[in-house]
């Protein structure tokens, strides 16, 4: 469990189907509170009342189009200020998230690691046993359209992993977020 946060979350995934039909557990957690510490403190000396704090890969799901959260499995890789966030969702449910900081936020240094960082997250799930081997799982990776061909050369296809593309800013418009992100 995350030691040192009081912000932890445990979600319920479901309960096996067969076997010993045992439930399965997200479990999530902002742990670097000393980030949000100072604007939690602002609203409380104001009076402004906290009705929830989301994390980003909690919030990622609403990301996928209906045909990626339909696919049983799939590994989504994003760039954002903290660096490259990879979430494996099953069926659109997300069931693992990490956070590797970059140490240039280069879409070069991005684009790189976006492959390595694909295969290191599919040999986790396989040590998990989130994966069988022999499984081929599809890797999308959401960024600006003017970064596809630098991606597309980092990231070849291998027997495991399929890459593809999408349209970050398409993503935003079609969720009508208020800013469209830049990059």
């Amino acid at each position: 469990h995350f030691f040192g946060t009081p912000f932890s979350l445990v979600r319920s995934l479901g309960r096996e189907k067969q076997g010993r039909r045992d439930e399965h557990f997200l479990f999530a957690a902002l742990t670097r509170p000393q980030a949000i510490e100072p604007w939690l403190a602002a609203m409380h000396d104001v009076g402004a009342a906290v009705v929830g704090i989301h994390s980003p890969a909690l919030l990622l799901p609403t990301l996928l189009s209906p045909a990626a959260a339909a696919e049983p499995r799939l590994i989504l890789i994003t760039l954002g200020a903290g660096g490259l966030r990879q979430s494996y969702f099953e069926h659109g449910q997300l069931r693992f998230s990490r956070l590797k900081p970059l140490t240039s936020n280069t879409i070069e240094e991005a684009a790189v690691n976006t492959y390595g960082e694909a295969i290191r997250i599919y040999q986790y799930l396989i040590g998990q046993r989130l994966l069988t081997r022999g499984n081929r799982v599809p890797v999308l990776s959401l960024a600006n359209p003017a970064h596809f061909e630098l991606l597309q050369q980092a990231c070849a296809d291998t027997d495991e992993l399929t890459f593809s593309f999408g349209d970050l800013q398409q993503v935003a418009q079609a969720r009508q977020l208020p800013a469209m992100p830049a990059d």
